[in-house]
């Protein structure tokens, strides 16, 4: 078998596995409902996906990625688009209709020696 044969066996297969992978296993539930939450977040507060990206640090590909529940934040963003959604991070998980709990912003007084 000769290396460009080789190259397409291997790509068949893979195509192959992947068809079947997708047939076994769907796009993970919670994945699509938390990128509809935070779509639906990020209209309620009237921001476009470029902003809502700026403010992430991110690209508005990756936003509209994670909104259609193709993609996912990382765990260690989900703080920074709860920060900019005005939400707690539980709250982005929160589906069943409920209204997200709004930060409260505190002021911390430092004592004075």
């Amino acid at each position: 078998m000769t290396k460009s044969q080789k190259d397409q066996w291997e790509f068949r297969s893979l195509a192959s596995l992947t068809r079947t992978f997708k047939a076994w296993y769907p796009k993970p539930m919670l994945q699509e409902r938390l990128g509809q939450r935070i779509a639906g977040l990020r209209k309620d507060l009237q921001l476009t996906q470029a902003q809502l990206a700026k403010a992430v640090g991110c690209t508005v590909d990756f936003i509209s990625l994670v909104e259609r529940g193709i993609n996912a934040p990382s765990v260690a963003r989900l703080e920074d688009y709860a920060k900019v959604l005005e939400v707690e991070v539980v709250d982005l998980f929160t589906f069943a209709g409920r209204k997200p709990t709004h930060i409260k912003r505190r002021h911390v007084h430092t004592r004075t020696k």
